[in-house]
């Protein structure tokens, strides 16, 4: 594209999503150390970036001058996350503001833990020949049956691996319960490990969550290269270790960032320009803001093209405001009806802030590490309620013990707040008593992944189309992407990073295409 047809481009949402797509035009229309060919527009609501997965500070309640770094959720990143990671690895993040931690499956009722080693599946199951579980008072050598109940798994796992590589084969999908049964797996693996693993990928129980995406993930993460056993998470917290960087790394390279601006409003129109002997038409976009621009001329100018990356039920009120703008019909309009008529799951997690000796103390008494991640159980009748415990740094005071609680529908404040207590004591021992606490919900956080709701395979190109298409059939210049529009995968950040640079290659190709033209 020439630089006197360099086009204009919005982003609509500043979440990983919009983030992804706006660095993926900023890297192929204008590389570092060039001149960008397109003039690019990132806008957000919220005075900062990062959607539903940011950085907050939690002000100490007995010393105002201390705040310790958290999130809004745990937000882990596991090693199938590659296209996260290798973002994070590009803004020079990863290997100094990140921490890699093992993942342990840590079953004190049974005075058990398994730490998953490095590597495929199948080297687990079989170092569980030798592994022994372990207990405060004694040790014991795990059963027979686990590894055996891994590699029943892991067969599983290979034959969705070859149904995805045929187009036109795949299985009808199933619940994963009913895939345990079919598998032949014990109770007490399916109780103690298959079960809490099927809820930390999925969010969704396992009667309701759907066995095609389960495996899919699986087999994303059986990559030598990115083990399922190691998962990485901000030392600090979300908005210093990887939002702030990346919004550096997108104004270095000529992208105009807008906090604060809703785009309440598309309307399209119609353009015609002279193109040598005949005129030449097409679509542009106009967008309607609540706010304030400090440059009020960025929004009197059309755009050429629209990326819609703000969350589904954002995206809902922006599509119900510009009826000239999106095609009812469009791909992503129709998926993004059928996600909403799903209900939003809602994700809580507590922060315990505790000092430095006591840490230790509790950690001595527990024998665990701070340098890992544990999925716990509560030591109840109730089975179902589980959480992702991690420590995380809090400065010279001490450590963040969290506990996150995912997959919740109407969540109650005062149940969870006695139900994280409860698996803090559990977890940490007495010290985990009478020291500060907060629990953070992030009502509209996921969705869940029921069987037939996510039945597409991940690695084949969502149709991200939004508005009316041109005369001659070609994209008419206006995406809609986020989480809840990656097929074949769970909502979390990598399934919107992906649909973020899918959305901007779309893009690409119609402008590019436009331009030819």
């Amino acid at each position: 594209m020439a630089a006197s047809l360099k086009p204009r481009i919005a982003v609509i949402g500043g979440g990983w999503a919009g983030l992804a797509a706006a660095s993926r035009l900023a890297d192929r229309l204008g590389p570092a150390g060039t001149e960008p060919t397109a003039e690019i527009h990132l806008f957000e609501a919220a005075p900062a970036m990062g959607g539903r997965a940011k950085g907050l500070f939690w002000q100490h309640p007995s010393d105002p001058a201390l705040k310790a770094p958290i999130d809004n959720g745990q937000h882990l990143i596991l090693g199938a996350h590659r296209r996260t990671l290798d973002w994070l690895t590009r803004l020079g993040v990863l290997q100094t503001q990140w921490q890699s931690n093992p993942l342990i499956w840590r079953d004190r009722q049974a005075g058990r833990q398994l730490q998953l080693g490095n590597g495929p599946l199948w080297k687990l199951a079989m170092a569980q020949l030798w592994l022994r579980a372990k207990s405060r008072a004694k040790r014991q050598h795990l059963s027979l049956v686990w590894p055996i109940d891994l590699l029943r798994l892991l067969s599983a796992v290979r034959s969705a691996r070859n149904h995805r590589a045929q187009p036109g084969q795949q299985p009808v999908d199933q619940s994963t319960a009913r895939l345990a049964q079919s598998l032949g797996l014990s109770e007490a693996f399916t109780q103690r490990f298959y079960g809490p693993l099927v809820e930390a990928i999925l969010n969704t129980p396992v009667e309701q969550a759907s066995a095609s995406v389960f495996l899919t993930v699986l087999s994303d993460v059986l990559n030598p290269k990115a083990p399922m056993s190691r998962c990485w998470h901000p030392l600090t917290h979300l908005g210093q270790d990887a939002l702030d960087p990346w919004q550096t790394w997108l104004t270095d390279r000529g992208v105009r960032l807008h906090c604060g601006q809703r785009i309440r409003r598309i309307e399209r129109i119609e353009r015609i320009e002279p193109a040598a002997s005949k005129a030449q038409t097409g679509q542009q976009w106009l967008l309607e803001s609540q706010g304030s621009l400090t440059d009020r001329g960025v929004l009197d100018q059309a755009f050429d093209a629209v990326l819609v990356c703000c969350a589904p039920w954002h995206a809902k009120d922006l599509v119900d405001q510009s009826p000239n703008a999106f095609r009812p019909d469009a791909p992503a309009v129709e998926h993004l009806h059928r996600c909403l008529q799903r209900e939003p799951l809602a994700i809580a997690t507590a922060w315990l802030w505790l000092p430095a000796t006591i840490t230790d103390r509790a950690l001595s008494w527990s024998g665990l590490s701070t340098h890992a991640v544990y999925p716990l159980s509560l030591p109840s009748s109730r089975q179902d309620v589980r959480a992702i415990g991690l420590f995380r740094p809090a400065g010279p005071w001490g450590r963040l013990a969290s506990l996150s609680f995912s997959a919740l529908q109407n969540p109650d404040r005062a149940q969870l707040e006695q139900e994280a207590n409860d698996l803090f004591v559990t977890w940490l021992g007495p010290w985990a008593q009478d020291h500060p606490r907060r629990l953070v919900i992030e009502k509209q956080a996921t969705w869940s992944c029921e069987v037939g709701t996510h039945g597409a395979d991940p690695h084949q190109p969502a149709d991200l189309r939004a508005g009316p298409p041109l005369t001659d059939g070609a994209s008419g210049g206006l995406w809609l992407a986020s989480d809840a529009h990656q097929p074949g995968l769970p909502a979390t950040i990598e399934s919107a990073v992906l649909a973020g640079e899918r959305a901007a290659d779309q893009a690409i190709e119609a402008l590019t295409s436009t331009h030819k033209r």
